[in-house]
């Protein structure tokens, strides 16, 4: 390796010649602004080196960080995917403060759901093998165990992004747009980070390019065996196809139904009936069902989706005897 710092110093010094006060002090205020260690025998202090290659090598030419100040650039690199996570919003988040018995106490198929998910979760941390899809209802718990991976994760120093899919995306944009800023480095950086953690999957109003950005990120880490967290409350049959196929991989993906209520919102009746289930279904609504035109059925099999649905409207506004439906 050539030293750039040399021809840097040999440059300060030709230009003040015969002065030698100002050259000493060039050459400090050099020394001072110097990025790498200045007893470094490699860089001499100048934090960046020049490989010696031959002219038409694809590096010829390109400066090379130092080793003196690699272990640096790493810990700024996590610092900035710290900030960019938010992380400090969610660094209360960890298995320690996850509370498996609710907050006023739960049925025990619910404690022993979120048990589960707890376990599973926290083995995912110590291994970073495969994937985790933490799927529920709003308010379960997913995203605190999403938080609680990387938390733990950050704390032993692995390079790590928390994203909501929409920020995820919105930055992405955000990169594409802006002169300022790199979109293929952040793309590339997104692909490639060490553990990604996209939570809420299934809540961004996409275009098709931000889908399509968002499904070759996720095909990347899924052909490279990276890890991977998911969240969403949405089943599989209402993700984007391509995405859910590599979602049901049970060989790479450990996929936990989270069966509990809304943390958010317990019960206020501790005498309410556990044998009813809707408490587990409060995020299906008239308001977010889907007619499912996309799936271009038939119009017959489309009339009848559409019919069942107004007529359960119809019941919903006035409950007079049995409302049954049957379908496959």
């Amino acid at each position: 390796m050539k030293k750039i710092g040399d021809s840097l110093k040999k440059i300060a010094g030709d230009t003040s010649k015969g002065n030698s006060a100002t050259s000493s002090s060039i050459e400090e205020a050099l020394r001072q602004s110097q990025p790498g260690d200045p007893n470094c025998k490699i860089c001499g202090g100048i934090g960046f080196v020049r490989q010696d290659l031959p002219v038409g090598h694809p590096d010829f030419g390109k400066m090379q960080i130092c080793v003196c100040r690699q272990q640096g650039v790493e810990l700024a690199a996590r610092e900035r995917l710290f900030r960019l996570s938010n992380l400090d919003a969610f660094d209360h988040m960890t298995f320690d403060t996850f509370k498996s018995q609710g907050r006023m106490g739960l049925a025990d198929q619910h404690i022993h759901s979120l048990e589960y998910a707890l376990s599973q979760a926290a083995t995912f941390a110590q291994t970073l093998s495969g994937w985790l899809f933490l799927t529920g209802g709003y308010g379960c718990g997913k995203t605190h165990l999403a938080a609680a991976v990387a938390n733990y994760v950050v704390s032993l120093g692995v390079p790590t992004l928390f994203l909501t899919v929409p920020d995820l995306l919105d930055w992405l944009r955000f990169s594409y747009d802006s002169p300022d800023a790199n979109f293929e480095q952040r793309f590339e950086e997104i692909r490639n980070i060490r553990l990604l953690v996209l939570d809420d999957l299934g809540t961004q109003n996409t275009t098709a390019w931000a889908q399509e950005k968002l499904y070759q990120i996720i095909n990347y880490r899924y052909v490279n065996k990276l890890p991977l967290v998911v969240t969403s409350n949405q089943s599989l049959e209402e993700i984007d196809g391509r995405i859910r196929s590599r979602l049901m991989d049970a060989d790479l993906v450990t996929t936990v139904r989270i069966n509990a209520p809304d943390f958010r919102t317990p019960m206020q009746d501790s005498s309410e009936s556990q044998i009813s289930s809707l408490p587990l279904l409060n995020d299906r609504t008239f308001g977010n069902f889907s007619l499912r035109e996309y799936e271009r059925h038939d119009p017959e099999r489309q009339r009848s989706l559409e019919s069942a649905f107004h007529a359960a409207q119809q019941f919903a506004d006035n409950p007079r005897g049995w409302l049954v439906l049957m379908g496959d």
